[in-house]
């Protein structure tokens, strides 16, 4: 089984903890206590929106013994377009948004100079 956990929400938990002058909050805290009691999952994906940032940060818990009981984790980047698309005329239109999942084996450095640095990213602001 493969969940796509995001992190965004893990960042603002951290936020939130510290403004509460909790000041041993760290990134992921509430989080990694929670992946701990995940059973029967052998494979995550890190997502973050156009980085890979919470998944090298999730590299450096393993390293350290964390998120054992995982087989596998692998970095997961979601994009947010800006189109709208929708199956029934009867629905509202959703945002498409797509994911890139990368092999484990490929280095983070080589996702973000590789891809990332790559990327060249077109706005409507004026």
């Amino acid at each position: 089984m493969f969940i796509p956990l995001n992190l965004i929400s893990t960042t603002l938990d951290s936020q939130a903890m510290k403004k509460k002058k909790n000041t041993k909050a760290t990134f992921g805290t509430s989080i990694l206590m929670s992946w701990k009691k995940i059973q029967d999952v052998a494979v995550i994906g890190i997502t973050d929106y156009f980085s890979i940032e919470g998944y090298k940060k999730v590299l450096e818990y393993r390293q350290k013994g964390r998120l054992q009981n995982f087989d596998l984790i692998l970095p997961n980047i979601e994009f947010r377009l800006d189109k709208l698309i929708s199956s029934r005329k009867d629905e509202e239109p959703k945002r498409l948004n797509f994911h890139v999942i990368f092999s484990n084996e490929i280095e983070p450095e080589k996702i973000e100079k590789e891809f990332l640095e790559e990327l060249h990213i077109k706005t409507n602001f004026q």
